[in-house]
């Protein structure tokens, strides 16, 4: 049985032997079933089951090695698990390189006991090594509900004014399994002029491009861009996570597919003179992995151009477009209009800053 299913109702049968024209089975007695109980039959493995209780004085009963023995088998539960942490999180101050970080995920089954479930946080850099944060507990909200929560201590780049991690969300614990989900982390420092930072997500109804997103995901997001103290170079970076139910090669995902774009090769920054709007390009690489793999990521082609457009304001809004080397539409994040271009569309969580 599945994890956190009833137990089935347990049969004999008769092995060898014979019984009398009149007579079943059931009419030697009830049998009762027992599991070593040292070994109760709670979580996902395989228990043996003991029979005993059939007794008849004109029949000898023996039971196989002295007693019947079959065997349950507890599989794992599915379960989702969704990154509900911060989009962005500050140092502090503009001098202030590290910010302390607590993340959450919200867990959900469909039975048994929900606490013995746990989540692992991993945190991945634009560059450099993953922080592990866990395995977290999973504390109890409902009865097919829980959330888990984990702090670590991030880095954020000087140079380039922040670091943005994809943090991903594995469920664990022996007794439940399922995809990962994951979230964009932007870990921002809070400089005053020539800086545009920003971390959410957007919620997909008219993506487009041969790489387009599903109708009703979420596009995650977290940049930094800003100039260096000459004024005369960009620098930061983008981290952009689409998500697909197909393969880049079109075959269908086990799952469902993240695609992610990393972009830091800055080559335009535009602001207008009220400070409220900007737009800039970077070129960009793409990898992709499946959710219930994601420590499997498979690389994808680069030279692509991320074109970002953006407002701060009531709402924050945000367009996001990638091309690839033919200047083909690979994505788009909201494809409307006539002529059709990529607009910009509130965001679903988040902030987006100017400066």
């Amino acid at each position: 049985r599945v994890y956190g299913d009833s137990t089935p109702a347990f049969s004999i049968a008769l092995a060898s032997g014979t019984l009398g024209s009149s007579d079943t089975l059931s009419s030697l007695g009830t049998p009762t079933y027992v599991t070593d109980p040292t070994n109760p039959a709670v979580n996902v493995g395989t228990y043996k089951i003991t029979v005993s209780g059939l007794a008849r004085s004109n029949y000898t009963i023996s039971y196989t090695s002295g007693t019947a023995r079959g065997t349950l088998t507890i599989t794992v539960a599915p379960a989702t698990v969704a990154y509900t942490g911060p989009n962005m999180v500050s140092t502090g101050s503009p001098t202030n390189t590290t910010a302390q970080v607590t993340v959450s995920a919200t867990v959900t089954v469909t039975g048994g006991d929900i606490t013995t479930a746990k989540v692992t946080f991993t945190a991945t850099p634009f560059t450099g090594t993953p922080i592990v944060c866990g395995p977290a507990n999973v504390g109890m909200v409902t009865a097919t509900t829980g959330t888990a929560v984990c702090t670590f201590t991030a880095p954020a780049s000087s140079t380039g004014g922040g670091t943005t991690y994809v943090v991903t969300t594995a469920i664990g614990g022996s007794n439940y399994a399922g995809p990962s989900d994951v979230g964009i982390l932007n870990v921002y420092i809070p400089l005053l002029v020539n800086f545009i930072t920003g971390g959410g997500y957007v919620n997909l109804t008219n993506s487009a491009g041969s790489y387009n997103g599903d109708t009703g995901t979420k596009n995650n997001f977290g940049f930094n861009v800003k100039y260096n103290k000459s004024g005369t170079n960009l620098q930061g970076q983008a981290n952009i996570i689409v998500r697909r139910s197909v393969k880049p090669d079109g075959q269908p995902c086990v799952s469902v597919c993240i695609y992610q774009y990393k972009a830091n090769a800055l080559s335009n920054l535009t602001v207008t003179p009220d400070g409220t709007q900007a737009s800039f390009t970077s070129k960009a690489n793409f990898q992709w992995w499946d959710a219930l793999i994601p420590g499997v990521v498979n690389p994808g082609t680069g030279n692509l151009l991320l074109q970002v457009t953006l407002t701060d304001g009531s709402p924050d809004t945000i367009g996001i477009a990638i091309l690839d080397v033919n200047n083909s539409l690979l994505y788009s994040s909201n494809w409307i209009g006539t002529p059709p271009r990529t607009t910009e569309q509130a965001l679903g969580g988040g902030s987006l800053q100017v400066h």
